[in-house]
């Protein structure tokens, strides 16, 4: 592993602990959000098109903002890992009961 990509990844580790800005925040919180409620759908899939979708979506949004030292590209791949777990392509911008 390279000395610069150490550093991103570092500051991006710190960044989920302390974020800086109110972006940071809110997208630290929602990303959170969203592990919880997916770990609650697994046991009930009939809210993930109404509740979950919809928080991956607003996640992704929140990727335009000014997230600190957050790595977009880390985290709209961790929330595409997300959106394909449930049965969610965000290619496709349809949901599939897998």
């Amino acid at each position: 592993m390279s000395q610069s990509k150490t550093i991103w990844k570092r500051n991006h580790d710190f960044e989920l602990l302390y974020p800086r800005t109110e972006e940071a925040k809110i997208l630290v919180e929602l990303l959170d959000l969203i592990k919880h409620t997916k770990s609650w759908m697994d046991q009930d899939r009939y809210g993930i098109p109404n509740v979950l979708v919809p928080l991956i979506e607003s996640a992704r949004q929140m990727l335009n903002y000014e997230i600190g030292a957050l790595d977009a590209g880390t985290i709209d791949g961790w929330l595409n890992d997300m959106a394909i777990s449930v049965g969610w392509d965000l290619n496709e911008d349809d949901w599939h009961n897998n």
